[in-house]
């Protein structure tokens, strides 16, 4: 018997890594939670507005015409920090909601938000003057990690669900806390409630869902979103 698993291991291993790395997966296969806004700048960017993936229709409109930019020849959308903003119309976006996206800080001020649900502090995902990040839905869920310059690209992976909300930059350590229980009912890219505490920050890809994805579906997510990262 320890002779055939030590034999059936290498299989199994590839296996997974065939899992993880197959080039034709994405966002859309997911079974463990629900997709509800899927964004990428290599498919339906202008300056208007961000087509979805999802399949769902819930197209994002752009605010004040931000301006296009470019990762690796993949379009980028770079909002001004003024009064540029993305925005979905309202739709049923109860905790647990999950959010990875895929985005660059330019420059910050505390309060800024990256993003929020469809009224502020919803679901909001924010700057604070510490340096760092805040979850806040509800509640503070702070000190996330380190907030760097232009040129340093992070992957963002954030379930908002209470007091087991999570978060995680990257592959780095998952931090778990309380960010609040209220439900985001939408989404909101660089404000905070339309035209106020709006952030400066380059996107280059968003995902939204319902539910929080299981642990291969996860690994799957970031390994995807983290082609975008690395572009």
């Amino acid at each position: 018997m320890k002779t055939f698993l030590l034999i059936l291991m290498p299989f199994l291993l590839q296996a997974q890594n065939l899992l993880l790395f197959d080039d034709t997966w994405t966002p859309k296969d997911v079974k463990s939670a629900t997709l509800q806004f899927f964004a990428t700048g290599d498919y339906g960017l202008t300056t208007s507005g961000w087509v979805d993936q999802s399949g769902n229709g819930r197209n994002m409109t752009f605010t004040n015409t931000p301006t296009l930019g470019s990762k690796g020849g993949c379009p980028t959308v770079i909002l001004n920090g003024t009064d540029e903003y993305g925005r979905l119309n309202a739709f049923t976006l109860n905790q647990p909601e999950t959010i990875i996206i895929v985005f660059q800080t330019l420059t910050y001020i505390d309060g800024e938000r990256i993003f929020d649900g469809n009224a502020g502090n919803s679901m909001s995902f924010l700057f604070t003057d510490t340096n760092a990040l805040t979850m806040y839905a509800g509640a503070n869920f702070a000190g996330l990690g380190i907030v760097y310059g232009a040129d340093t690209w992070d992957m963002h992976y954030l379930v908002y669900n209470g007091a087991s909300s999570k978060y995680q930059k990257n592959a780095g350590v998952v931090s778990t806390g309380n960010a609040g229980t209220s439900n985001a009912g939408g989404f909101n890219l660089g404000s905070y409630n339309l035209t106020t505490l709006c952030s400066n920050i380059e996107v280059i890809a968003i995902a939204i869902f319902s539910g929080e994805p299981n642990a291969l579906d996860k690994a799957k997510l970031q390994t995807y979103f983290a082609g975008y990262r690395d572009k």
